[in-house]
């Protein structure tokens, strides 16, 4: 069964991406304002001027490799909106197999069935084309029903990507932050500065493996949204892409005039 992804969902979700993303944006000011500290430091201070000099190499690094990160992040941000547009496309779709679900009620009301109440022609022909009503209404919901699905599971794609990404980088994120801190410290700035790059780079190959997995998931489904190109063309139920005639229009039910005539059975 396909798990139902909502706009409330996906509205939480990229809220706290978002959020992330920003926190994430303000790092580049605060290694800086770390190492600038060292810097300070320096004067006069050979053991702080030796713990800058080593910072500042992987501080440059450390920007270098925010650039890279904040380039994935906006991939992500680029098609943000896109599951929003896939839920509402899918409930277009299950509104269509309700409608037809409900037509197709309508065929099995008491209150019009022809059975027990006519016979001869008229009645035949009017249970055939029921049967190609029928048929062409199963035919467009399952089409329906599928179309509704995919849809959902492309949503589903979208949704999954901000949960993962935004666990990823909140982790990551703290320690970061950590190694920042050590970086600023005159004691352990040879510890924080190279744990500071190696943060960035595990959040740098974390983004980046779940982007192409995710891009992979949709190229899958976006192959079974192809086939609905072929689904659509002639499909049972519907001769010649078009919906079957009730022949309606062939009884009369009163008079002779080339019309067939009902018969009371």
């Amino acid at each position: 069964m396909t798990t139902v992804v909502t706009k409330g969902e996906l509205d939480d979700a990229v809220e706290k991406l978002q959020k992330k993303f920003h926190e994430w944006k303000e790092m580049p000011d605060i290694i800086n304002s770390a190492v600038d500290n060292l810097k300070w430091a320096a004067v006069a201070n050979p053991p702080a001027l030796a713990a800058y000099q080593f910072s500042t190499g992987h501080r440059d690094t450390a920007q270098e490799k925010l650039g890279e990160l904040f380039d994935l992040f906006q991939q992500i941000l680029d098609g943000i909106s896109a599951p929003f547009t896939f839920v509402d496309f899918a409930e277009h779709w299950q509104g269509v197999a309700a409608e037809i679900r409900a037509a197709h009620g309508e065929q099995d009301r008491s209150d019009v069935s022809v059975d027990g109440f006519w016979k001869g022609n008229a009645k035949d022909r009017f249970q055939a084309s029921r049967t190609l009503q029928v048929k062409a209404m199963t035919s467009v919901h399952e089409m329906a029903d599928k179309v509704h699905t995919n849809f959902i599971e492309l949503a589903k794609s979208g949704l999954d990507l901000y949960v993962t990404v935004f666990d990823k980088i909140s982790g990551v994120l703290s320690k970061l932050v950590t190694a920042v801190e050590q970086t600023g410290s005159i004691v352990f700035s040879y510890i924080g500065a190279p744990n500071m790059v190696a943060a960035i780079n595990d959040a740098i190959s974390a983004v980046g493996g779940i982007i192409a997995a995710t891009s992979k998931s949709i190229q899958s489904q976006m192959i079974i949204a192809d086939s609905f190109a072929y689904v659509a063309k002639n499909p049972w139920g519907l001769p010649g892409d078009r919906w079957p005639e009730s022949g309606s229009d062939a009884f009369d039910g009163v008079s002779e005039n080339g019309k067939e005539k009902w018969e009371v059975a």
